[in-house]
């Protein structure tokens, strides 16, 4: 499915209700991926009842429910500066749905720190079309802010600098490229983590020049030249340095 396919519209609403209501669980998650606000923004208050829904379901399978509250967070989170977001969350209480913007202490907004459990959500902000959104996934994964060392987030963060051309997207995903380059000359995982990234063809070629050789120490060039072993002075005592 393209990009274009993927766009959802308020004329897809009865499409989207009849798809979130029949039993074929496969077809209800990869909708539920596209209602997220990370790749389109259908802010009908009757698509995101069936929404909440399907999270409280526990009856539905896991999985699908995970896709359900991810699309349900991000809502909450667009809330916090989309008018439009916040309008459909008021409308969605009065529906006794109280998914109220989540609120983060300042400690933590310092911190930045990236958790395990968040990565999939990352990973599927990095493949949407949102690119506020990506943004700011990417400013959390850079290594300047959280050392990260899964292949599948660097695979993603390659992917957005190759394919994503606007918004700054692209200058944030070199950052944190460049930044891991910086890294690996002094980190072994960030060195580990870049050598695969050269194996599997994902890093720009001429990075793997950024990780460390190790030769014996002796030996400089690449002809593996001797040092000279250092020699006493010939020097009399009377004509040493003083």
């Amino acid at each position: 499915m393209t990009k274009r396919q993927q766009k959802l519209t308020e004329d897809d609403v009865p499409r989207i209700l009849q798809t979130l209501a029949c039993e074929d669980a496969p077809t209800q998650r990869r909708m539920l991926r596209l209602l997220c606000p990370c790749r389109n923004r259908v802010y009908h208050e009757e698509v995101w009842v069936a929404v909440c829904r399907v999270y409280e379901n526990e009856a539905n399978p896991e999985g699908m429910r995970d896709q359900a509250k991810h699309a349900i967070d991000t809502l909450r989170d667009r809330a916090r500066t989309d008018p439009n977001a916040q309008e459909l969350l008021d409308a969605l209480a009065r529906r006794g749905f109280f998914l109220f913007p989540l609120k983060v202490p300042p400690a933590c907004e310092r911190e930045d720190k990236v958790t395990s459990r968040e990565v999939p959500d990352l990973l599927e902000i990095l493949a949407c079309d949102d690119l506020d959104a990506q943004k700011n996934a990417l400013r959390l994964l850079c290594p300047c802010r959280n050392r990260r060392y899964d292949k599948e987030v660097w695979r993603a963060i390659f992917e957005v600098y190759q394919t994503t051309q606007g918004g700054g997207v692209r200058d944030q995903a070199l950052h944190a490229i460049e930044t891991l380059r910086q890294r690996a000359r002094t980190d072994p995982r960030s060195q580990e983590l870049l050598r695969w990234l050269v194996a599997q063809d994902i890093a720009m070629p001429g990075m793997e020049q950024a990780i460390p050789i190790w030769r014996p120490l002796g030996r400089i060039g690449p002809r593996g030249l001797t040092i000279p072993r250092w020699q006493h002075s010939p020097r009399s005592k009377a004509n040493r340095r003083r």
